[in-house]
């Protein structure tokens, strides 16, 4: 390990051999590492020397916890759009071969200055965007540099910031470590805080099937099934691409996707055991992280670069032998048997029957305003929502929507198609659930003339919705002042019951085909009696 670094907690000294993992004995446990010369000699070192000297140096940078902050928590995710589906596959054990740990490259140049940084770099905390960012994404921009000396990686390959995107239809997409080559985006790790290493939600996601997974593995589960679909769908041209979900330094899981529905989940290929923060500062299981992540990249350039799979199936037949064997495990999972694809005939044919049958009795519905003898609405490829309040076990089934608007907290389904019109919108927020529907409820005389209609409540993925009227498309510009005014009797009689928008903006106001402007989006509003609180437009953002 480099000197003046600050000490940190199980650093592991130059030359020792470290213990195997629990489940075999792999190169890098029997590998003993030298020390590392300063780099501004530019050393000539093997590739073993340099993970090692990575773990020791990572440990070494990592703040002290903080009492009572610094604690285990469970991993975060948010409620998807769309439900997936998966299947499990058996992951090779991925790791660097001896053949390659002790292949010896020289420090200099791209490499030097990489490695260099890790030696002054603040992590400042011990959450997803740090480590992120200042430990998983730097590691692999450092293989990157390793393979380009050792196996002939093509020019182009980077690092890409994390990326949040919002596609035209509203779906919002979060990618954290984003791996690129000179035609852009190729694939991504998908990281969770080090507080849940070990977490039942990680532990138990490649083992569970989604049907029986607890609330929190659900959503990652399907929020990594949407990220699949998207890298799939950059490359058309590729049968599946291989991504990942990672908690450094406890787990890597490969993931596969056929940008279908269905996903391919692998196990975890780390092995390490314990809790956080003893985990995360103990630099042995560094070095087992470092060496799966540094196959894993490994494997994914492989896929892409015609370069490197040439130059690693020459140099290092044994790690081209255990690439292809991830590949071809990820391949075979992601095929549909004879009886699978029949099943999924049937049960499409079976949609379509019952959305046919299904769409007198919600136009009826719809044109009467009287949701209540419906139990259930059943998108065709989304989650039932469960509707309040009903007296017959009546469920029926919805087109697809044709728009999705997602922000952190909520979701809103558009379903606008064959004459139904209806706006399904999920709260991630109980406070702003029950602000909404007290607003509709105590505006009850003015829906459908200007605020939409309420037609049922219930429940989505175990959050709040509401099943309202669509009343149009949301503005582009405007509104113009002469359309404020067209809104002024709905805000009257907002303010009459002493209750404010409090989020009044162009977002907020739609506009249906005939011209009619109506306001929508209440989970600000509340009831205002002081002195001094307004309710005015808001200027553009």
């Amino acid at each position: 390990m480099s000197k003046g670094l600050r000490a940190a907690s199980k650093s592991i000294p130059e030359g020792q051999v470290i213990s195997a993992a629990p489940h075999d004995l792999l190169p890098i446990h029997e590998f003993a590492p030298n020390e590392i010369p300063p780099l501004k000699t530019r050393p000539t070192v093997r590739i073993g020397d340099i993970l090692y000297w990575l773990a020791n140096t990572i440990v070494s940078r990592l703040p002290d916890p903080k009492p009572g902050k610094d604690i285990p928590t469970p991993p975060s995710s948010h409620t998807q759009v769309h439900p997936y589906s998966s299947k499990p596959f058996q992951s090779p054990d991925l790791h660097l071969t001896r053949e390659l740990l002790d292949t010896t490259v020289t420090i200099e140049d791209e490499l030097k200055s990489s490695m260099a940084k890790y030696t002054v770099r603040v992590i400042s905390g011990y959450d997803e965007g740090e480590f992120t960012t200042m430990i998983v994404g730097p590691l692999v921009w450092t293989f990157f540099e390793i393979f380009e000396l050792v196996a002939g990686l093509s020019e182009g390959w980077h690092v890409a910031p994390p990326l949040s995107k919002e596609d035209l239809s509203g779906n919002k997409l979060e990618l954290d470590t984003l791996l690129q080559n000179k035609d852009g985006v190729v694939t991504a790790i998908e990281m969770k805080t080090p507080r849940s290493c070990n977490d039942s939600n990680i532990d138990s996601f490649p083992l569970v099937k989604p049907a029986s997974m607890d609330k929190t593995a659900r959503q990652i589960h399907d929020q990594v099934g949407k990220q699949g679909k998207y890298l799939k769908g950059l490359h058309p041209e590729k049968g599946y691409v291989l991504h990942g979900l990672s908690v450094a330094p406890a787990h890597l899981i490969p993931l596969a996707s056929s940008g279908s529905r269905c996903f391919a989940v692998g196990t975890d290929v780390v092995s390490v055991s314990g809790s956080f923060p003893e985990v995360v500062r103990d630099a042995k299981n560094w070095v087992e992280y470092i060496d799966k992540l540094a196959a894993f990249t490994l494997a994914i350039v492989c896929h892409h670069d015609r370069n490197t799979a040439k130059g690693v199936g020459s140099r290092f037949p044994e790690q081209k032998k255990q690439i292809d064997e991830l590949h071809k495990a990820a391949s075979k999972a992601l095929e549909l048997t004879f009886f699978e694809a029949l099943f999924n005939v049937i049960s499409t044919c079976l949609c379509y029957v019952q959305l046919t049958l299904s769409l007198p009795l919600l136009l009826l519905a719809q044109r009467l305003q009287w949701f209540r003898p419906i139990n259930s609405l059943k998108p065709m490829r989304c989650n039932m929502v469960s509707l309040n309040s009903s007296w017959l076990s009546l469920g029926l089934k919805l087109p697809d929507a044709c728009s999705v608007y997602e922000s952190y907290e909520n979701i809103v389904y558009v379903h606008s198609r064959w004459g139904i019109r209806l706006v399904i919108k999920v709260f991630g927020e109980q406070s702003s659930y029950a602000k909404e529907l007290l607003c509709y409820t105590r505006l009850e005389k003015q829906q459908g003339k200007g605020i939409p209609v309420l037609y049922a409540t219930g429940t989505l993925n175990a959050r709040p919705c509401l099943v309202l009227s669509f009343e149009g498309e949301r503005l582009r510009t405007g509104p113009t002042e002469e359309e404020k005014v067209s809104l002024y009797p709905v805000l009257q009689a907002m303010h009459n019951i002493d209750v404010h928008h409090h989020d009044l903006h162009r977002r907020n106001v739609v506009r249906n085909q005939s011209g009619k402007l109506t306001l929508i989006d209440f989970g600000l509003s509340e009831r205002c009696t002081r002195e001094g609180c307004v309710d005015e437009w808001l200027p553009d953002e």
